[in-house]
C-alpha cells in the first residue's frame, strides 16, 4: 500500500513540536500507529462526545457572526481554538475555553508554536 509523505513545513516547523507521532510518521510506522488509534474513532465511541462537539461548534458560530461584516477575517485561528477546546475535553476531560478567550499555559504554548511556524513558513517562502 503507498502511503503519501509529509512536506518539508511538516518535518521542519511541527516535527520538533509533534515528534514523530501519527501526524506526521509516513509508511509502516504510519500504518502501524492509524490501526492501533482506528478503533478509538468508532462512530459508538465517538457519539458519546457530541454534546461536545455541538458545544463548541455553537462557540464558533457565534464568533463567525460577530465577524459577518468584517472584508476578511483570519479563519485558521478560530478553528484552531475550536479544534483545541474539543480535544483537550473529549481526550483530557480539561475545559479550556480556548475559544472564550480562556489563557493557559497550553493554549498560550500552542500560539507561541503557531507563530514560530508562521515565521519559519515566511522565511522558507522569501529565500
Amino acid at each position: 500500500m503507498k502511503h503519501n509523505g509529509k512536506g518539508y513545513f511538516y518535518k521542519m516547523c511541527m516535527s520538533p513540536w509533534l515528534g514523530d507521532g501519527l501526524l506526521l510518521s509516513e509508511g509502516p510506522k504510519w500504518a502501524a500507529r492509524r490501526k492501533l488509534l482506528t478503533p478509538s474513532f468508532h462512530f459508538s465511541i465517538l457519539k458519546k462526545f457530541l454534546v461536545v462537539f455541538n458545544e463548541q461548534a455553537q462557540c464558533l458560530t457565534e464568533k463567525f457572526l460577530q465577524l459577518v461584516d468584517k472584508p476578511s477575517v483570519n479563519l485558521p485561528p478560530l478553528i484552531s481554538l475550536c479544534s483545541l477546546d474539543v480535544m483537550s475535553e473529549t481526550i483530557m476531560g480539561l475545559r479550556l475555553a480556548a475559544q472564550e478567550g480562556g489563557s493557559s499555559e497550553y493554549v498560550d504554548a500552542v500560539h507561541n508554536e503557531h507563530n514560530n511556524s508562521r515565521k519559519v513558513e515566511e522565511t522558507l517562502v522569501l529565500e
